[in-house]
């Protein structure tokens, strides 16, 4: 067990030693766009022993020393020694020589062990950021769910940074648990000699943002000497399809010196040409991490011809008239081209955050329901439940600052005349307007779903297909979501709250304050591979007009989802990401292109088929495994006693989980036989 020390004492102790350390900034404000409990990879569920061995996905050092991987311990902590042992849940001062060492206190205290775990890694080289979340931190006999605290470790690897993370805190000032809370967090070296700790600790007391990301409690740990004069690029906005002609480059910067920030250059290129360069003052003066700069280029940017592709390439320099200390977080890169305004059939994605114990949510339902009957399928609506029987914690409303309920995204972008600061989830009054308006917008891609459905194995492989009919450029990705219709229950949790039951003329005018019985629809249930921002690397950063592309996703259907009543919704997402997660993610950066849906039981049956007429051709017939059809056709697969196996609608049918024999195709009008060998 450690011994505890005060805080002066660790800082005498670091001091004397004169050794590198840790500086800490913290600070309240806008860091979610990392939060891994919204995309979990993997959940951990560990007992009282320390988790498996995470590798690293980068090169990265730990006071100075190079680390290859970590484990993770319930208790609020990662170690970097790879050696077996127990969480530890006695936290103490920093630095003390007392195992744990080698160490990141993300809230370190001695937690029950039902809380989960997650990692993820997000972004691309040299700019990657890897994140472990602890959900539900919290102590023996602690009310569930009402007493918890939820954070995560970020880690950089450009600038060898790590940041800890507070999404929340909920606790019940009137528990008697409430005392119990004595947290430690930050850092300390591979032998506790030298240690960085938050003021407070062992007995710190996180602050509760809720789910509002704009009072995330961040600590940001540097390495090294204090740093005077650094600016972080965190935002650039400027669309990635532009018309020809003149557009106005506009972003923001925050200031991560410790000197007060009067001014900067913010400088940029397309396609490595003249240098573009502008002078920004500041006024009052930004201190280090206190609010962010918003800057517009004088100079815009011009695209002179649809047939070419350009890099933008922005960065900051010149802090205060002196070199930018560190240049890790100084610039942005972005992929635009030109268009003709050629396009696609455009639908929108509408995704709505709502809950049970909402009463006005029950009026978001009557907007969504009306939009639908007046856009039909040019409306894709999704609905997301938080704090009820469907809740659904893999969710956008983390990364896009969801703080009133009922709240939607629309294509998860806003106008073009919204400022940084505005978020991008609208209150019900917005709705149509915002549908209207994207409806309108360009896009170069439309997006087909075909997919099978096997009822025995309850798998689906859905084939999300893009065909782009205009040039495209940016970071693009792939989701695939599952949604479920007409959930109903009874009690809490399913019956929907009803503030308009003594509203005349409302449709629930009489219906009760708690309707009971409600039909829930559109309910999101869980994305397939990627998560709610998609898959990656599959998409170039530039794509001619007439390419196509795909990708397979499998799903194995839990069995407590109704088949009957599933769709699949598929969408192209924009994805930027920015040298920092600070007000990245949440500022028009990852703006819905396209999207499409289908019920997976759309499938029409045959009728009247005559089994020797074929106007379906297939091959390879002999096949091992994989057949190819002539056409794009809606078909099912019986075997020769008549079992049905799966149905489906594409150009492919995959039969290699099959056993050799003969099956029979069926199609809209035909029937014929394939053999498997």
């Amino acid at each position: 067990m450690k011994k505890i020390i005060n805080l002066s004492t660790a800082l005498i102790l670091v001091v004397c030693a004169n050794a590198q350390n840790y500086s800490i900034s913290s600070y309240i404000g806008d860091d979610g766009d990392y939060w891994s409990g919204g995309y979990v990879s993997d959940y951990l569920y560990p007992t009282n022993s320390l988790s498996s061995w995470y590798d690293l996905p980068f090169d990265w050092s730990f006071y100075g020393q190079p680390v290859m991987g970590y484990r993770i311990a319930h208790d609020g902590y990662i170690t970097f020694d790879n050696s077996s042992g127990n969480s530890i849940g006695t936290n103490t001062n920093l630095p003390n020589s007392s195992g744990p060492n080698n160490a990141i206190y993300a809230c370190w205290d001695d937690f029950t062990d039902d809380v989960t775990i997650s990692v993820k890694t997000y972004g691309a080289k040299p700019n990657r950021v890897h994140v472990i979340t602890w959900a539900g931190l919290n102590y023996s006999g602690a009310a569930a769910w009402s007493d918890e605290i939820n954070t995560s470790i970020n880690i950089y690897e450009s600038c060898g940074d790590f940041e800890v993370v507070v999404t929340k805190r909920d606790i019940d000032l009137a528990s008697s648990y409430y005392p119990m809370i004595n947290t430690t967090i930050g850092c300390e070296n591979i032998n506790g000699t030298i240690g960085a700790e938050i003021a407070g600790s062992p007995n710190y007391i996180p602050s509760d943002p809720g789910y509002d990301k704009d009072l995330y409690e961040v600590h940001r740990f540097s390495w090294n000497n204090p740093i005077i004069n650094d600016v972080s690029l965190i935002n650039m906005r400027i669309d990635n399809h532009l018309t020809l002609g003149n557009h106005t480059l506009l972003g923001a910067v925050r200031n991560e010196g410790d000197a007060l920030l009067n001014s900067y250059d913010i400088n940029y290129t397309l396609n490595s040409g003249t240098i573009q360069t502008a002078t920004i003052s500041t006024s009052p003066s930004l201190i280090k991490n206190s609010n962010i700069s918003e800057w517009t280029h004088p100079i815009d940017i011009n695209i002179s011809s649809s047939s070419d592709n350009y890099e933008l390439k922005v960065w900051v320099s010149n802090v205060n008239g002196q070199n930018d200390e560190r240049n890790c977080n100084d610039t942005l890169t972005e992929y635009i081209t030109g268009i003709e305004n050629i396009f696609a059939e455009k639908k929108v994605l509408m995704e709505e955050n709502t809950g049970t114990w909402c009463g006005y949510c029950i009026d978001g339902a009557v907007v969504m329901d009306d939009l639908v009957a007046q856009h039909g399928d040019n409306i894709i609506p999704v609905v997301v439940h938080d704090g009820d029987e469907m809740e659904f914690l893999d969710s956008l409303r983390y990364s896009f600052s969801v703080t009133s309920y009922p709240g939607a995204l629309i294509d998860r972008t806003k106008p073009s005349s919204a400022g940084i600061y505005e978020k991008e989830a609208y209150g019900r009054g917005s709705w149509a307007s915002r549908v209207s308006d994207q409806l309108s917008k360009f896009t170069p891609v439309n997006v087909t779903i075909d997919h099978t459905w096997d009822a025995g194995s309850r798998e689906i492989i859905a084939n999300v297909n893009l065909n782009y009919i205009d040039n495209s450029a940016g970071d693009a990705r792939i989701v695939l979501m599952i949604l479920e219709d007409s959930l109903t229950g009874t009690g809490f949790g399913w019956d929907q709250g009803n503030y308009y039951d003594g509203t005349i003329g409302h449709p629930y005018y009489g219906a009760g304050q708690s309707v009971v019985g409600f039909i829930h629809k559109h309910v999101l249930r869980d994305y397939a591979e990627g998560g709610c921002f998609g898959v990656d690397n599959m998409i170039p950063h530039f794509v001619s007009a007439g390419s196509s592309y795909q990708h397979t996703f499998n799903y194995t259907l839990p069995t407590d989802f109704d088949a009957n009543q599933i769709t699949l919704v598929a969408a192209v997402v924009k994805y930027s990401q920015g040298n920092d997660a600070a007000y990245v993610g949440v500022r028009g950066q990852k703006t819905v292109y396209n999207a499409e849906s289908v019920h997976l039981m759309d499938f029409s049956t045959p009728s009247g088929i005559d089994e020797n007429k074929t106007d379906l051709k297939i091959y390879p017939n002999p096949t091992n495994g994989i057949v190819y059809l002539s056409g794009n056709i809606e078909y099912k697969i019986y075997n020769v006693l008549g079992t049905f196996l799966m149905q489906g609608k594409g150009k492919l049918i995959d039969l290699s989980a099959y056993s050799n024999g003969i099956y029979i195709l069926e199609s809209e009008h035909s029937r014929t036989k394939i053999i498997k060998e």
